[in-house]
């Protein structure tokens, strides 16, 4: 009796060794995966209506900036911002602060339609661009090809959930259901300034439904995610 107790005892151990070990493997592979799906911050630019409502010699150079915000002056009267603008300029001055963003200011002569100028019309312009700091939170690409700016976590397995295994076409395949949890997250993402700015910070941070799913294809060095 005692030695069919120790032989179920082992039994039960390696089983779950096995299991251990399996998870193990499926959360390196979802762990390779994840480490580039980076939470970024939504559209932080100028659009082309910005552009589109300026008329300035050097339209050129105002497009090589990341931002632009302008400010009609006309005799010597600046023009209020619009609740739009007062908000964009509210997002990216709380990137100024955190050093992610660099702000100069420029003045422009206005001009008419055929680049003559008009008397007494400026546009004073706050331009902003990455700091150094900045461009390190660019994480690849989106899909239109343009850089993906002020990347501030990205997910990691926090545990395998349940998963089920079939062989598809001679290789051993597994639907594998797991729970997750943000990690490296930037410093400058927990700036009271950025979080009101940028609501969805929190709203990522603190979801609570965090799960997912991922099929992964038993292959000559373990579990991956390529099918």
């Amino acid at each position: 009796m005692r030695r069919a107790l120790q032989i179920g005892l082992v039994l039960s151990t390696a089983l779950a060794l096995t299991a251990c070990g399996k998870e193990g493997g499926f959360k390196s592979a979802i762990n390779q995966e994840l480490e580039g799906k980076y939470q970024c911050l939504g559209s932080v630019g100028s659009d082309v209506s910005v552009f589109s409502s300026l008329r300035v010699a050097d339209m050129d150079s105002l497009r090589q900036n990341m931002a632009v915000i302008a400010q009609t002056k006309t005799n010597g009267q600046l023009e209020p911002l619009s609740a739009k603008e007062i908000k964009e300029a509210a997002a990216l001055n709380s990137l100024v602060k955190v050093g992610l963003l660099k702000k100069t200011q420029e003045t422009q002569q206005a001009t008419n339609w055929n680049s003559q100028p008009v008397d007494g019309k400026f546009y004073v312009m706050d331009l902003y661009n990455l700091t150094d700091a900045g461009k390190k939170t660019v994480k690849g690409k989106n899909f239109l090809g343009n850089p993906r700016n002020f990347c501030y976590a990205h997910p990691q397995v926090d545990k395998i959930l349940n998963y089920i295994e079939q062989d598809s076409g001679g290789r051993k395949v597994a639907a594998v259901k797991y729970s997750y949890k943000y990690v490296d997250v930037a410093s400058w993402a927990k700036d009271d300034a950025v979080k009101a700015a940028f609501p969805e910070i929190e709203e990522t941070l603190n979801a609570t439904d965090n799960t997912d799913e991922m099929v992964l294809t038993k292959g000559d060095k373990g579990w991956d995610t390529g099918l």
